[in-house]
């Protein structure tokens, strides 16, 4: 997923200039992320016990083999097609462009992948655009982790409930970015690179911690059973299930578009395998340092349940919006610089 993502931004990146981005970056994700309207319906069509693959699949799978191996043959067969894509735009339409920015002279690029990572942390530049993803990864992935505990307890091992509800929340991530994406050029255009850069975290932030707070206080018993006839339970994943859509939705839409914006002033080298190594390393360092900021709590609290180390999650979810925040200023401030000398 990291290197069809780099793919496709390396070479919108390559096509698009500073003052066209605003316009045809969200216009894009108009289009693209169509893709989770498509894929929450086809989660939710493959969970039934019947679809047009089953005849292929064979008669001895059974339940949850059955489901996998047909995720298996359409996550393959759209890989393969959007390598056969990118291929075609690279040499038969992009191949005229190539050849004219090599007549003029083009940089020849001279780093390896061990000086790009040497670059992320001697430029301030790209150490932000680092920061900006690992904080992201992490919010997403504290918050995910407590939020598919509940998930777990709620639909309690019925996995076909489950896979439909998790078609369901993708379904609505992509009619929320559908929806950010009709806003995204309003936005940039009002409010500049800053306001719909920082759209993401704030929108982050506030429903992550309401989501927060709905687990702490179930966790100390300030919340009844039911609320209005509905579960607790119930409640916490419908609210955690409200902050993965518009999280991941803002994302998809304000986050990435904003995010390759600030490559496009960066020379050839920068804008290459400086994004590379940003991209691989900030959202691998970001899971990874979620993961196991949770791994070393379960390990210290062996004992403890998942909403009895709710308090202490939450205040790292804060203090990491917090950070992300101040970057992302930060990093708008370094952004206009370049602007004005390019």
């Amino acid at each position: 997923m990291i290197i069809f993502t780099l793919l496709y931004w390396q070479l919108a990146n390559k096509i698009t200039k500073t003052e066209d981005a605003g316009r045809f970056y969200f216009f894009s994700n108009l289009f693209g992320q169509t893709n989770l309207l498509i894929s929450g319906s086809i989660m939710i069509y493959f969970s039934r016990s019947a679809h047009f693959l089953l005849p292929w699949l064979g008669i001895h799978k059974r339940g949850v083999e059955l489901t996998i191996a047909a995720f298996t043959i359409v996550v393959v067969g759209l890989g393969l097609l959007i390598l056969f894509l990118h291929r075609y735009i690279e040499k038969y339409i992009m191949h005229r462009q190539m050849i004219q920015t090599e007549t003029v002279g083009r940089a020849k690029l001279s780093l390896g992948l061990q000086e790009s990572f040497k670059m992320i942390v001697r430029s301030k530049y790209l150490g932000l655009i680092c920061l900006l993803m690992i904080s992201y990864s992490m919010v997403i992935n504290l918050t995910e982790a407590l939020w598919f505990h509940y998930t777990s307890l709620f639909y309690q091992q019925d996995l076909s409930c489950f896979i439909t509800f998790q078609g369901k929340i993708l379904f609505w991530i992509g009619i929320f970015t559908l929806i950010c994406s009709f806003l995204g050029t309003t936005v940039m255009r009002k409010l500049g690179w800053l306001g719909a850069a920082l759209v993401t975290p704030i929108m982050t932030f506030v429903i992550g911690v309401s989501f927060f707070i709905f687990v702490v206080a179930k966790h100390f018993n300030f919340l009844l059973e039911t609320i209005y006839g509905m579960p607790t339970i119930g409640i916490i994943v419908a609210v955690g299930g409200l902050q993965n859509i518009l999280a991941k939705g803002a994302k998809y839409c304000f986050f990435d578009a904003t995010k390759e914006m600030v490559y496009i002033p960066l020379d050839n080298e920068r804008q290459t395998k400086g994004k590379a190594a940003v991209d691989i390393v900030g959202g691998k360092i970001g899971k990874f340092s979620g993961s196991i900021l949770q791994v070393i709590c379960y390990t210290i609290f062996s004992g403890y349940t998942p909403d009895q180390l709710s308090p202490f999650l939450m205040g790292m979810f804060f203090l990491i919006c917090i950070i992300w925040i101040t970057a992302t200023c930060m990093l708008s401030k370094e952004y206009h610089k370049l602007l004005i000398k390019s």
